[in-house]
């Protein structure tokens, strides 16, 4: 879909699609939703394995580190998600407030310093068409 934005002058475009649902996700899904609202497990750590984070990972921005998007998430959430990070992996993330137009949304910012314990935790579990598309974004992989 085009439309044009009259403040920026300039036209946009959007794609929309849906995805489906399958049976064996139900159990996932009931982790994080709780009433219809989107949540993160107490036991969070019992699910937050190399694994989990490289494909966690696919969805991360980059810079000199490495933030992880939570912005879905309440701040003592993220704060939880943090937490577990530091003490799983040894890592020494923080959380970030980013303001938004409504509301403040919270992320996960692993520094660079931590990047080759990054590395060494999920190169084993990229695929290899996903090393590439990552190679260009994040060169320490």
């Amino acid at each position: 879909m085009e439309r044009y934005d009259a403040r920026y002058q300039r036209h946009s475009y959007s794609l929309w699609f849906y995805t489906l649902s399958l049976p064996c996700f139900d159990s996932l899904y009931s982790l994080f939703y709780v009433n219809g609202s989107k949540q993160i497990p107490a036991d969070i750590a019992n699910y937050i394995t190399p694994i989990s984070l490289s494909y966690w990972l696919a969805d991360a921005k980059h810079g000199k580190g490495l933030m992880l998007n939570t912005n879905s998430y309440e701040k003592i959430q993220v704060e939880l998600l943090s937490s577990v990070l530091n003490q799983t992996f040894g890592f020494s993330s923080s959380v970030n407030a980013k303001r938004g137009r409504t509301t403040t949304y919270y992320t996960i910012y692993i520094p660079s310093r931590d990047m080759p314990k990054l590395r060494a935790l999920v190169l084993p579990y990229l695929h290899s068409s996903m090393l590439n598309q990552l190679n260009s974004k994040y060169p320490w992989l």
